[in-house]
């Protein structure tokens, strides 16, 4: 093994910059020396890492030791950083260089990159995309000898382990089994007995999740929100369905405001506990605030189904501006469209408040010059006219009142615009005798409640008047 990294320190002899070293494997290596070059250098960075051997250099050390910082760098992946005690960073980074762009070698891909895995914080979904589409080559019918093929079969088992695929990876391990084979029945799990023990051993397995799960809450009373997040994801990692582990971990990237993060890790709890109103309730809240409308959407629904929706309107303000900012950007979106049906859902079982009404009209809203076709986006307007007149605070409230007017005003151009469309008289005529009949009661109530309050500046009487004069046109 120490020869081998003598050569390969040799390949690399006079490189004295990060840059340099990638240049060599670019330039000057065929493809079986990259595949030589990225086997060796994996095999000596996890046996610094995992073996406890001797720390291996690709550099001479001082010279590795001032490159580490830029290593770093290129290690890190979606802002997450390597861990900071790992050795041999070099030696991984030009693994993962020497292996870039080769069109054989995929199970040593797979280990180069699942050991980078292993270095950050959480899952990357830039790694586990890689990973999954070199499960998808590797699984291709290829000649090969029967060690390489029990190898690559546990290989992806260990890469399925990863990202938490259980079946796929029991899976993969049969067929190791089955190519090897083996026939080996193992019943119970470490700290009990199997068929095939010989002797009566005693065994001693710790019991660390709940010691990981205190010390994350230690860290949390504290504040140490950073220090949190490490004892959560141990939590997590030790047990992929404890749903609190993860619940808390999103809640302290939360408090280190990485709401994305914060999100991201929200989703891998609901997996394990989908009758939980208060994940859903945050995953609602954590999805408005990082744009994932669609995710927001989805969370409103679960909760409607567990009869824990939000009772007011301000959850279905932020996401009809969400939506409607997206399909600015991204007109095909399929977010209006869904948005809709969680609108038709919720009035279906309930009666929303005149600011409901008006985000929903605004979903329906015709483009301009174009017909309603089922008068939907008028007769919700409508129905947030009469939300706003039904109780009467509209006479006793001015901002309630100025709400009613402007809710008028909108009614009153709407239908004169669809009436317009037509350019018949009868219909022009039909839309002003309708404006007459239902706005003009409201109006003398407005009138009548607030005429001692008004002044000549007063903004409800400026209201009031633009909408009697549009209604008397």
């Amino acid at each position: 093994m120490n020869h081998d990294i003598d050569a390969l320190r040799a390949r690399f002899e006079g490189c004295t910059t990060v840059p340099e070293v990638e240049k060599r494997i670019r330039t000057e290596l065929s493809d079986a020396e990259r595949l030589v070059v990225a086997s060796v250098a994996y095999d000596h960075f996890f046996a610094s890492n995992w073996c406890g051997i001797e720390e291996a250099a690709l550099l001479e050390k001082d010279v590795e030791e001032g490159l580490r910082p830029q290593v770093v760098e290129a290690l890190s992946c979606e802002g997450m950083l390597p861990y900071k005690g790992t050795r041999s960073l070099l030696l991984l980074l030009a693994a993962i260089k020497a292996i870039e762009g080769q069109n054989g070698g995929q199970v040593l891909q797979l280990k180069i990159l699942m050991a980078w895995q292993h270095l950050l914080d959480e899952s990357s979904s830039t790694i586990h995309r890689r990973i999954k589409e070199l499960i998808k080559e590797v699984q291709e019918p290829c000649e090969e000898s029967l060690v390489l093929s029990v190898e690559r079969e546990l290989v992806i088992a260990q890469a399925c382990l990863l990202f938490y695929g259980y079946d796929e990876a029991h899976r993969h391990i049969d067929e190791a089994f089955k190519l090897a084979k083996l026939d080996a029945t193992l019943t119970g799990e470490l700290g009990k007995r199997t068929k095939w023990q010989q002797h009566l051993v005693a065994q001693l397995v710790l019991s660390v999740l709940g010691v990981w799960f205190n010390a994350g809450y230690c860290a949390w009373t504290n504040e140490q929100f950073e220090q949190a997040t490490v004892c959560f994801r141990r939590c997590v990692d030790l047990e992929p369905e404890h749903f609190e582990a993860w619940n808390n971990l999103s809640a302290a990237y939360l408090r280190l405001n990485q709401k994305k993060r914060a999100f991201d890790v929200l989703q891998e709890a609901i997996k394990f506990s989908i009758e939980d109103h208060n994940i859903w309730g945050n995953c609602l809240l954590l999805a408005l605030s990082v744009g994932e409308v669609s995710k927001a959407i989805q969370a409103y629904h679960r909760l409607l189904d567990l009869k824990r929706a939000p009772t007011d309107d301000d959850y279905l303000i932020k996401l009809t501006n969400e939506a409607l900012d997206l399909i600015e950007k991204e007109p095909n979106d399929p977010c209006l469209d869904e948005l809709c049906k969680l609108f038709a859902r919720i009035i279906a079982s309930k009666s929303l408040g005149a600011q409901g009404y008006l985000l929903y009209a605004s979903l329906k809203k015709p483009s301009p010059g174009s017909v309603d076709q089922d008068g939907r986006y008028v007769r919700l307007v409508e129905q947030a006219l009469q939300a706003d007149t039904m109780k009467n605070d509209y006479l006793t409230k001015v901002e309630v009142a100025l709400r009613v007017l402007k809710t008028a005003n909108l009614l009153i151009d709407t239908r004169l615009e669809q009436a317009g469309i037509s350019q018949k008289e009868e219909d022009i005529k039909r839309a002003k005798s309708r404006n007459n009949l239902t706005l003009l009661p409201h109006l003398k109530k407005i009138q009548m409640a607030y005429q001692d309050q008004f002044g000549a500046q007063n903004e409800l009487k400026m209201a009031l008047d633009d909408v009697m004069a549009k209604i008397q046109a």
